[in-house]
């Protein structure tokens, strides 16, 4: 029950977890959630009724989440609304005191710059919050988080003492405000003591890795486009996309004909609804949700077109 930064390279990462699998370490990683039992399915170890057999023991746990709730990261469609992101009310910060968060490049030295996140805090938006904040709202799902993996790895499993001491615990975050201040809180929940530091590393912008880095990789950045404007093309042709988007524009009294930027829609629209803001149109239930498939479907042909059946495809 040591700690354990990933400083090394990601050509290092499998010899690192095994080399922590025999130590019995524990790593903790931010941004969705891998957990690793010996000879168990993870599904099992996720039941809530799961009860831990006295022949295994837990080596190894992995928890890899995404940034909880925050404001809208496109400029489209939500505003034309009267939406306002109050700063206190939907942003700020839900508790005084948290965990010391001892953030590091891969060196040990300080915080790298992150341009993008810089250009984010920037722009503010209608009500004193700024484009991409993490929210009070998801600042509690991160708690909630936390407090679940206290009660599953300390409380139930025994993997970490109580008061688990400083390095007990260790981190690794992208450099965006919205995914070390989700990172923060779900220590929090975790640890529930402000009387220790979680070392925790990130990445300059060059050399992240955790999500599709189009800004600094010029290749991919063409391929990413290429994949873009392939898909739209062969989505556009599609008779069932015409007729959402003709449901989109009569919701929004839009022009007809009018095209629809399903991702961004999608964005504003998850955004607004779970900070109870005005939609930018009459939508109901089930367009919502054929407007969230249809986003996920061109997300997932994006970044997974094999998974996806290709360009244009949402059998998957």
């Amino acid at each position: 029950r040591v700690s354990h930064s990933l400083r090394d390279s990601p050509a290092n990462l499998i010899q690192s977890t095994a080399e922590m699998m025999r130590l019995h370490k524990l790593i903790w990683l931010a941004p969705g959630m891998l957990l690793a039992l010996p000879s168990l399915p993870t599904a099992s170890l996720c039941d809530p009724e799961f009860i831990p057999r006295s022949d295994l023991q837990l080596k190894l746990v992995q928890v890899l989440f995404r940034h909880g709730a925050r404001t809208p990261l496109t400029d489209r469609y939500w505003t034309e609304t009267d939406a306002k992101f109050e700063k206190g009310t939907i942003c700020g910060e839900l508790l005084d005191n948290k965990v010391d968060i001892h953030l590091t490049n891969h060196a040990g030295g300080p915080q790298p710059f992150s341009r993008h996140d810089a250009k984010q805090a920037a722009k503010v938006l209608p009500g004193g919050c700024t484009k991409g904040e993490l929210t009070l709202q998801g600042q509690q799902q991160a708690l909630d988080l936390g407090a679940w993996l206290r009660r599953r790895y300390i409380e139930q499993l025994g993997l970490l003492p109580s008061a688990a001491p400083s390095g007990a615990v260790a981190g690794r975050t992208t450099n965006f405000r919205r995914t070390i201040g989700t990172l923060e809180y779900a220590v929090a929940g975790l640890l529930q003591r402000t009387d220790v530091s979680v070392p925790v590393t990130t990445a300059t912008e060059l050399d992240e890795i955790l999500f599709c880095n189009v800004r600094n990789c010029e290749y991919l950045g063409t391929l990413m486009n290429n994949q873009r404007k392939e898909l739209t093309d062969a989505r556009a042709r599609q008779e069932d996309v015409k007729r959402l988007e003709a449901r989109v524009n009569e919701a929004m009294d839009q022009p007809e004909g009018t095209s629809v930027a399903f991702v961004e829609l999608h964005d504003a629209l998850t955004t607004l609804r779970y900070h109870k803001k005005p939609l930018p149109g009459k939508f109901d239930e089930q367009l919502l949700e054929d407007i969230e498939k249809e986003a996920t479907a061109r997300m997932l042909a994006m970044i997974a077109p094999e998974a996806a059946g290709g360009p244009g495809s949402v059998d998957q």
